[in-house]
């Protein structure tokens, strides 16, 4: 994304507790300063805008060391596991990195108890093949706890995506809507 413009101030924080986090560690993006605005029209208040001004953009990301800021997901595409928060991008580019997977969208389908495990749509790459299983284990080695593919694998044909080529997760979303793991 880059560096913030003259006299904006930017901080990631946790998404449960609003602390600030450190260089390097994934929270929601925070700005303020004199370009942003005070309001929406016609809406008398907005949690969006905290007492000293900093607007909660919606956006998973962090900053490095040299203050670059790099957003990776948006807050309403996380699967809520337990207390967690997961995002399916870094599963998605994790799981991109596995010999067999061509394309891949994960989503969060709901859980009686736990709110959503996480599930991955995958194409296959021509020529490979693999099992759900595998992908399954392929993640559970490498990620956190959280992250496994509590929900599995399913193979498709082709990812959907809108017109500008992002995943097209309201296709997935309406896929699982009644749907309901136990």
């Amino acid at each position: 994304m880059g560096q913030p413009s003259r006299n904006t101030e930017i901080k990631v924080v946790d998404i449960n507790t609003g602390h600030s986090l450190p260089v390097n560690t994934e929270g929601l993006i925070c700005v303020r300063g004199p370009k942003l605005f005070t309001g929406y029209l016609n809406i008398g208040s907005t949690d969006d805008i905290d007492s000293e001004g900093w607007l909660r953009t919606g956006d998973i990301g962090h900053y490095d060391e040299r203050h670059r800021l790099f957003i990776t997901d948006r807050i309403k595409e996380l699967i809520k596991w337990m207390t967690y928060q997961v995002s399916p991008t870094e599963l998605e580019l994790f799981l991109q990195t596995h010999p067999s997977v061509a394309e891949v969208a994960v989503i969060g389908v709901s859980h009686c108890t736990e709110t959503q495990w996480p599930r991955a749509y995958v194409v296959r790459r021509p020529g490979y093949t693999t099992t759900a299983q595998k992908l399954c284990q392929y993640v559970s080695d490498s990620l956190g706890f959280e992250k496994r593919l509590r929900a599995g694998v399913v193979f498709i044909a082709h990812i959907p995506r809108t017109n500008i080529g992002k995943v097209d997760r309201k296709y997935f979303k309406q896929l699982v809507a009644n749907e309901l793991l136990d």
